[in-house]
């Protein structure tokens, strides 16, 4: 998949950058592993998965943010962690 159609990997969140959407990039796991962590049990994503890969390929879309992580600029604070509309919520 191209990178200006890659989606956010939240499942049954169908949202992609072909719509507009923002979506953001997993947390470095060489910086913040436990930020990391934190991100891929909230998707739900497969803790098998390379942290290394996840980082470069995978993207949450931005309505799975409070706002209160949202800024102007539409990116992250640095705390942020998906909270809304995740699997089992």
């Amino acid at each position: 998949m191209a990178a200006s159609e890659r989606g956010c990997c939240v499942p049954r969140c169908s949202k992609t950058r072909k719509d507009k959407t923002v979506l953001h990039s997993f947390p470095n796991p060489d910086k913040d592993m436990d930020r990391y962590i934190a991100w891929t049990r909230a998707v739900g994503l497969d803790t098998s998965l390379d942290p290394h890969y996840v980082y470069q390929n995978r993207r949450v879309c931005h309505a799975h943010f409070e706002l209160k992580f949202l800024t102007w600029t539409r990116r992250l604070s640095h705390g942020a962690i998906p909270t809304l509309l995740l699997p089992g919520g």
